[in-house]
């Protein structure tokens, strides 16, 4: 498998009544097999879409704190889709005060069933505070790309509610998203990723929020594409057709009266190669290889003689 990797996000859609979240456009578009999840926060009063456009809510979503309709109060629901090009926004049906929505986009995702390896969610045990806990859990294959998603019932405008993301089981741990606003009673979410490269337990991340809120929390580890890997048979007609070459290697000769003074001769010697029927059967060739034979009675005078050697 390899590890899935975030693609880009939508804008943050908010309103009062039916809400219609847009996906991104342009270059960053949804193509076929992407996985989009809709994060969509409200004053904790109940989340459905009433246009689902093809998208299911996800295991272990909702997750929620607080008096429903009553700042500060969250509630969070994730929904997920498999992706085809062209894709059509979904809307969220009117759950009272307001309600926040957002499209993230996620490639290299399993292209069968559900898009998870596990999911988990809490409330950070319903405390108004600024410190979020989002649960951890035990993936089952390596490669899982863990989204971590935080909610905040915080009524202002901001890009920087959330910070300081943590989790040592996490590798690249990185904030993607964060953005609150003023409809209604007001509130967004934040979510970052992390890589999870083994299988096994990675621990609850932590989150710090600037403003005290109730919040819904969850995590979904993404479960990586299988990788398939493509053969190429050859086929026997193509396999060591060769011709003969002539390579030309020079040897020294030594003059017998003047030692190290030596003319360049040409020695020829010849491949050969295998045809596609005989791979690996060969007959022994004879290669004529001369050495210095050195006369007793004359130190340095020699004469060429021949030696008979076979190769293969």
């Amino acid at each position: 498998m390899g590890m899935p990797v975030f693609k880009t996000l939508g804008v943050l859609s908010t309103g009062i009544g039916n809400v219609t979240v847009a996906y991104p456009t342009a270059g960053n578009a949804p193509a076929a097999n992407d996985i989009a999840l809709l994060i969509c926060e409200s004053e904790n009063q109940a989340i459905s879409l009433s246009a689902a456009q093809g998208f299911v809510e996800v295991t272990n979503s909702p997750q929620s704190a607080g008096t429903a309709g009553v700042n500060p109060a969250s509630r969070l629901a994730v929904f997920w889709k498999r992706c085809v090009g062209g894709d059509t926004n979904p809307t969220i049906l009117d759950p009272g005060d307001h309600a926040t929505g957002r499209i993230y986009l996620f490639t290299g995702v399993r292209t069968t069933g559900n898009p998870w390896n596990i999911t988990a969610g809490g409330n950070d045990g319903g405390i108004n505070d600024t410190s979020g806990v989002i649960p951890g859990a035990t993936t089952t294959v390596a490669d899982c790309l863990v989204v971590a998603v935080c909610t905040s019932s915080r009524n202002g405008n901001s890009t920087s509610e959330f910070s300081n993301w943590t989790n040592a089981d996490l590798a690249s741990l990185t904030e993607r998203g964060d953005e609150t606003n003023t409809v209604g009673l007001g509130g967004g979410h934040g979510l970052a990723t992390g890589q999870k490269a083994g299988a096994g337990a990675y621990a609850n991340t932590t989150v710090t929020l600037l403003n005290t809120s109730f919040k819904g929390a969850m995590s979904i580890a993404l479960e990586g594409a299988s990788v398939v890997t493509n053969f190429q048979t050859l086929s026997a007609t193509s396999i060591g057709v060769a011709t003969l070459a002539r390579i030309t290697t020079f040897a020294r000769t030594l003059a017998a009266t003047v030692i190290g003074v030596a003319t360049l001769t040409p020695a020829l010697l010849f491949s050969k190669a295998m045809s596609a029927v005989g791979v690996g059967v060969a007959s022994l060739a004879k290669v004529p290889t001369y050495v210095v034979t050195l006369a007793p009675t004359a130190v340095g005078v020699a004469a060429l003689s021949t030696v008979t050697t076979f190769a293969r």
